[in-house]
């Protein structure tokens, strides 16, 4: 999005206007998610939703049948299957659904940190006390063991880019 277009016309008023009816403990909250969309999610999902539509055609069978997907994906809207567990059967189970949440809640911590305090993470954490930097290491070690894909069940045939 560029500052002389249209969309940033529509984007900047909008923004302000919110940040403005906001409390003030959560506006930089407010500008980290406006920033994420002016600066990078527009252009990203733009690219994201070409890419996956590109990826429609790659996988079908026939044209026919790309375009018959497309039309389910927007007639078909029904909201109840992020809750009723269908989810789980197009290939991540619950653990893993799990993993993937709360590692995008760490990475929204880091960049809130980085955000709030302009710091990288090592900088903030070398600031820290020895046992606040011991225990993050720790987690984080921990997390990598119990939730990577090693062990005697791993095949790295298996990875997902050897498929094609």
């Amino acid at each position: 999005m560029l500052f002389n277009s249209f969309d940033f016309l529509v984007f900047f008023p909008i923004v302000v206007i919110l940040y403005l009816g906001l409390p003030k403990r959560i506006r930089y909250i407010w500008l980290l998610i406006a920033s994420y969309f002016f600066y990078t999610i527009w252009y990203g999902l733009i690219t994201f939703l070409l890419v996956s539509f590109a990826w429609i055609f790659f996988r079908a069978n026939s044209v026919s049948d790309a375009f018959q997907y497309i039309y389910r994906i927007f007639s078909d809207i029904n909201p109840w299957t992020l809750f009723d567990g269908s989810l789980y059967t197009l290939g991540l189970e619950q653990k893993e659904c799990m993993v993937l949440i709360v590692s995008i809640i760490i990475l929204l911590l880091v960049d809130l940190v980085k955000f709030r305090r302009n710091q990288q993470l090592d900088v903030f954490l070398g600031e820290q006390c020895i046992w606040f930097r011991w225990g993050v290491l720790i987690i984080l070690f921990f997390m990598t063991i119990l939730f990577g894909i090693y062990g005697s069940g791993y095949n790295a045939s298996q990875f997902i880019y050897f498929q094609f």
